[in-house]
C-alpha cells in the first residue's frame, strides 16, 4: 500500500465525507431540488478552488464607504486603509466626521435619502478623481436601517423609511457614482446585505423584505459587465 503523509490522508478523508454528505443528501430531494443544490455546490467548489485574482493598483483606487457613522462603515474604512486603499467616508451626520477625519483620505456628508446630498458626493469625488488621477474602484453601500416590532403594531411609516434609506438609497448612490465605476475595470459595487434576506425573523419584516431587493444591483452588473 502506498504511503500517504497525514496532510494527504486528511484531505482524502474530507474529500470522502464530503461526497458520502453530497451523495445522500441528493437522495433526499426531489429532481428539481437536486439539481438546484447541485449547481450551488459546483458553483461554490469553483469559486473556493479557482477565485478570480484580480489585481489592483492600491494606491490609485478610491472606495466610497456610505453610513461611515459607525458600525460596519466606520470599521470598513480603517481596514480599507490599512490594506492601503483610498477611502472616502459618507457620513449621516457631520458630527461623526472627527472619528475617521485624518485617518482616510476623504470625508464628507451623505445623506443618502438626500438629492442634493448625492449630488455633491458625485460632484467632490469627481474632483478628486481628477485632481488626484485616482479611479472609483468600489462602492460599498453601507448606510442602512434595521426597523425592528411585530407587523401588526408598526406603522407603514417604518416601513416605507427603511426602504428609503436601505434600497432608494443604495440604487441612488450607484446612479450617481456608476459612470466612474463603468470606466474602471473590475470595479464593484458591495452591499450590506444579511441572511435576513432569505430566513425572515420575528420582528424583522420591514428588513427582511428590504434585503430581497437588493438584487437589483446584480441586474445592473450584467448590464454593464461588457461595457
Amino acid at each position: 500500500m502506498e504511503s500517504k503523509t497525514i496532510e494527504e490522508m486528511s484531505y482524502f478523508l474530507n474529500k470522502q465525507n464530503i461526497s458520502l454528505l453530497f451523495e445522500e443528501t441528493l437522495s433526499k430531494l426531489g429532481l428539481t431540488q437536486a439539481i438546484g443544490l447541485s449547481v450551488l455546490f459546483i458553483s461554490v467548489i469553483y469559486l473556493f478552488f479557482f477565485p478570480r485574482k484580480t489585481k489592483v493598483a492600491k494606491k490609485e483606487s478610491v472606495v466610497v464607504i456610505t453610513g461611515c457613522d459607525s458600525g460596519f462603515g466606520y470599521l470598513t474604512s480603517l481596514k480599507l486603509v490599512d490594506l492601503g486603499y483610498i477611502v472616502v467616508s459618507a457620513f449621516l451626520n457631520k458630527d461623526s466626521i472627527p472619528k475617521l477625519q485624518g485617518k482616510v483620505a476623504l470625508t464628507i456628508v451623505c445623506d443618502v435619502t438626500n438629492k442634493k446630498d448625492i449630488e455633491n458626493l458625485a460632484k467632490t469625488l469627481e474632483g478628486y478623481l481628477r485632481t488626484n488621477k485616482y479611479k472609483l474602484w468600489a462602492i460599498v453601500n453601507n448606510a442602512g436601517i434595521a426597523p425592528f416590532g411585530s407587523l401588526d403594531w408598526m406603522d407603514m411609516e417604518y416601513f416605507r423609511k427603511a426602504m428609503d434609506v436601505n434600497y432608494f438609497g443604495s440604487i441612488a448612490v450607484l446612479k450617481s457614482l456608476l459612470p466612474f465605476l463603468k470606466v474602471v475595470k473590475y470595479s464593484r459595487v458591495i452591499n450590506i446585505s444579511s441572511v435576513a434576506g432569505v430566513i425572515g425573523a420575528p420582528g424583522f419584516g420591514p428588513y427582511s423584505g428590504i434585503i430581497v431587493t437588493m438584487m437589483t444591483t446584480n441586474t445592473c452588473r450584467y448590464e454593464v459587465m461588457n461595457m
